[in-house]
């Protein structure tokens, strides 16, 4: 098994895998929400660090690794890529989901709110099939008239696999802004047409992904919302060693065992817990649904967080309206407690945006659409959109 994966990360630098598609979440659709599934075919060409480090033969290799990342000093002394970023050239393919209201009004329907997921898992995070009237993101906001373009990210769910070595935020921003493009001008929006007006929002890594956007293309989106976010890269560390993480074709061969070894996922269950959810504000058979259908992050991806891209994205120039959402104990937002953590460090990067709205999810983990009080979150959001005429 290692020297494959070995071998295939050494070719993944150049070639993406082919169209993987590993099981996962389907997502819910009732009668009161039309929606219709989307294969995007795209090229894009990020700005992309290059790993220059070791290429992991086994989890004993990424263990260093995390220790190494992880520790105080890694900023100074701990840097596994090239300096400077090159212009790398990919073929990709994205599955997105467009869901609105049944029943068309020519009303608020017509804001379309494009959602980008986090780090271990795929779009059906925003439209859960379990439990749905409590934990569907889509359902609750179809029932307040919204629509919702939703898709997996690349390395996930549906839409291309590449290798954890060269995955990495750049490339993540470069889809989203193709992905809002087609959406503003109608191209995957089905029956409802071209929207009057385009919100981003975004979860964990997924938030990281929405904000360096908003700060590259301003004009692009009306209003922004960001979810279990937070700004200071040296709080990740702690999340990071909690996830325990694995080679993930060789935690779970028969899901993942054609990825490489830059591609990981957390060890089990309890650190899934350990990371996303705080008791006793969450349910058990909940945390075990969310582990059933967890989907692996990328070495790309980690070390874009430590090195503070997306972190420090400077969003001053966006004056529309901006939604932070953050639970009270995130883990990875604020090292596990966020009132009085966000404030400072976020005021500087959206200072023109009219308003700026900060709010802390009671009680909440980090994954705030799995939490208890999942409702009252969904609510925080719709009640924003309405009162910023969205």
């Amino acid at each position: 098994m290692s020297s494959k994966l070995a071998f295939l990360a050494t070719i993944a630098f150049l070639f993406p895998f082919p169209a993987l598609s590993y099981p996962g979440a389907y997502a819910y659709h009732n009668s009161d929400v039309t929606c219709q599934n989307y294969t995007i075919p795209m090229t894009v060409s990020p700005k992309i660090y290059i790993y220059n480090s070791t290429i992991f033969k086994d989890n004993f290799d990424l263990i260093d690794f995390v220790s190494a990342s992880s520790s105080m000093n890694s900023t100074n002394v701990f840097l596994p890529v090239e300096k400077d970023p090159v212009v790398k050239e990919f073929q990709l393919e994205v599955h997105g989901t467009i869901c609105h209201p049944a029943h068309l009004t020519a009303g608020q329907e017509s804001t379309v709110i494009v959602a980008t997921h986090g780090i271990g898992g795929d779009g059906s995070y925003w439209n859960s099939p379990y439990k749905p009237d409590t934990y569907s993101f889509v359902n609750a906001a179809a029932k307040q008239g919204h629509s919702v373009f939703y898709y997996d990210r690349i390395g996930n769910g549906k839409s291309t696999k590449l290798s954890g070595y060269v995955n990495q935020l750049s490339l993540q921003v470069d889809v989203l802004s193709n992905l809002v493009k087609g959406v503003k001008a109608g191209t995957y929006t089905g029956s409802l047409g071209v929207p009057s007006k385009v919100v981003v929002l975004g979860f964990s890594f997924g938030s990281f992904v929405t904000t360096t956007l908003v700060a590259t293309e301003p004009t692009l989106m009306d209003g922004a919302i960001l979810t279990g976010i937070g700004y200071s890269p040296t709080a990740f560390a702690p999340f990071f060693e909690a996830y325990q993480s694995r080679i993930a074709a060789t935690q779970d061969p028969a899901k993942f065992g054609e990825l490489d070894s830059g591609v990981l996922t957390w060890v089990d269950v309890l650190a899934n817990v350990n990371t996303y959810f705080k008791q006793p504000n969450y349910e058990i058979d909940v945390a075990e649904y969310s582990e059933t259908v967890k989907q692996p992050y990328t070495v790309g991806e980690v070390l874009s967080l430590q090195l503070g891209l997306g972190v420090t994205a400077d969003a001053s120039n966006f004056t529309g309206p901006v939604l932070v959402l953050t639970g009270e104990y995130d883990l990875f937002a604020c090292a596990g407690y966020c009132p009085g953590f966000l404030e400072d460090n976020l005021a500087p990067l959206y200072s023109g945006a009219k308003p700026l709205q900060v709010s802390i999810h009671p009680d909440s983990g980090h994954s705030i659409n799995y939490n208890r009080n999942a409702t009252g979150a969904f609510n925080v959001i719709t009640n924003f959109l309405h009162t910023n005429g969205l």
